[in-house]
């Protein structure tokens, strides 16, 4: 059975058991959700977060935040140039919901896109994945049971995020921000568990699952598969707008780091914009840095709007449970004249910028900083309780990510922990709370935590 247009926008705000529409005319829902998540703490946090390049220095390159920023403002105006095409295929959303509306839901979602991120990006994520799949915490994890084992040893920053904003671990605030339903799962790119072979990334922790069937549910979205749901359309426009903003601001990045002449990226970005540029005369511009950023402007302007008719033309597609598991990006469908210089500039990027070895110096300093920190931690709180060390370690740790404070939903059908499981569950809660406290860090603050901690850094 596909999806329904007419029934993947509910209002309902995650947490609450009926819609309460707001009696604040100004805003919209979905623009209420905007809010809420561009003033969480979480959010705030990005700030010092890598993006690609660590501690740049005196260049201006970009983080977690200004990048979550950017790709809010493009999602915005997919969604919006989107959802003209969505309201024409269902006259019964007209009555609801407006352009405006849809391309507030996706500049919602994608302003959160990141929040899940731990410190030092990808990076570490495979510093908490190799923890416990290879370094220290193998052995404490063995006897898990393989779907509670894979949320730690294929740790998923996209998850995190799900946790974030749908659990605040608070008896007094169940729901985390309280978002729409719509905003949730347009924000939720891998709506499956981490055990799942079909996608190399996953959305939800164990411990989320019955969050995730709620919302889908709210939606009526297909279960293709156990605990597996098919993508919210709007998702693959969050997903459009990361890959339009990482790939040519990345690379933008690499340029204004002296990794990439200006030949170079003229001649590349020229090539993506064509006809955005043959009206105006940019050779004015004397500044090599606002150069190329008009060029860069002119580049996501024009690959907004090929990704908006790959969108009209897949959408009958993006609602069918047969294509959508395996579907790509919308990105990968765009013309090839455009595509094949993206790939060219991933190559570039990949090679002088993600392969640089100022940054992976840093990364390898990173993951051997959260390894030693987890390590620390996970001693501390499981296995030597009882020390004066541990008591003391314990005192610098926020309530909410210690077990006994945790709030988690009753089993479901999921076997997903309970607050009161003991044994393998028990431990499983214990190690959630630790991680997600330490993926909740900034790069700069794990040196913080850790020289507060005594730990040799």
């Amino acid at each position: 059975m596909p999806l329904d247009w007419d029934t993947l926008f509910p209002l309902n705000r995650y947490g609450q058991s009926e819609f309460l529409p707001s009696q604040e005319y100004a805003r919209s829902e979905f623009e209420r959700d905007f809010d809420r998540i561009i003033f969480s703490s979480f959010f705030r946090r990005l700030q010092n977060k890598t993006q690609v390049y660590p501690l740049p220095g005196s260049v201006l390159v970009h983080n977690r935040l200004t990048h979550s920023l950017e790709v809010s403002s493009v999602g915005r105006s997919l969604g919006r140039m989107c959802g003209s095409f969505i309201l024409q295929k269902s006259p019964t959303l007209q009555k609801v919901l407006t352009q405006g509306d849809i391309g507030a839901i996706v500049a919602a979602a994608a302003l959160a896109h990141d929040v899940g991120n731990p410190p030092f990006g990808h990076a570490g994520e495979d510093a908490i994945s190799d923890f416990f799949k290879n370094g220290y915490g193998y052995n404490l994890t063995e006897d898990l049971p393989e779907k509670y084992k894979s949320d730690f040893e294929n740790f998923e920053g996209n998850a995190h995020g799900f946790h974030l904003l749908t659990n605040t671990n608070s008896k007094n605030n169940l729901g985390g921000l309280h978002l729409t339903a719509s905003t949730l799962l347009a924000f939720s790119k891998y709506p499956h568990h981490s055990t799942h072979s079909g996608f190399p990334k996953w959305g939800y922790f164990q411990a989320e699952a019955e969050n995730m069937l709620k919302l889908a549910n709210h939606a009526q979205l297909v279960e293709y598969e156990y605990g597996c749901y098919l993508r919210h359309p709007l998702a693959f426009l969050v997903e459009a707008a990361d890959d339009i903003c990482y790939q040519i601001m990345d690379f933008e990045d690499a340029f204004r780091l002296q990794l990439v002449t200006f030949q170079e990226a003229e001649t590349l970005l020229q090539t993506i914009a064509a006809e955005e540029i043959r009206t105006y005369n940019y050779h004015h511009i004397q500044d090599a840095n606002e150069c190329i950023a008009y060029l860069r402007g002119r580049c996501i302007n024009k690959l907004v709007h090929q990704v908006s008719q790959v969108f009209e033309e897949k959408m009958d597609t993006l609602l069918c449970p047969d294509d959508q598991p395996v579907f790509e990006p919308l990105i990968k469908s765009i013309p090839s004249a455009q595509s094949q210089v993206l790939k060219e500039i991933k190559i570039i990027t990949r090679t002088r910028l993600y392969e640089h070895p100022h940054v992976l110096s840093m990364e390898l300093d990173g993951n051997r900083q959260l390894q030693e920190l987890l390590k620390v931690l996970i001693e501390a709180l499981i296995e030597n309780p009882n020390t004066t060390r541990s008591a003391k370690i314990k005192k610098f740790i926020p309530k909410q990510f210690i077990y006994e404070h945790l709030v988690r939903d009753p089993v479901s059908r999921y076997g997903v922990p309970g607050s009161g499981s003991s044994g393998d569950n028990g431990l499983y809660n214990q190690l959630m709370g630790i991680v997600c406290f330490v993926a909740g860090m900034t790069d700069l603050y794990v040196l913080d935590f850790s020289r507060k901690l005594g730990i040799a850094i």
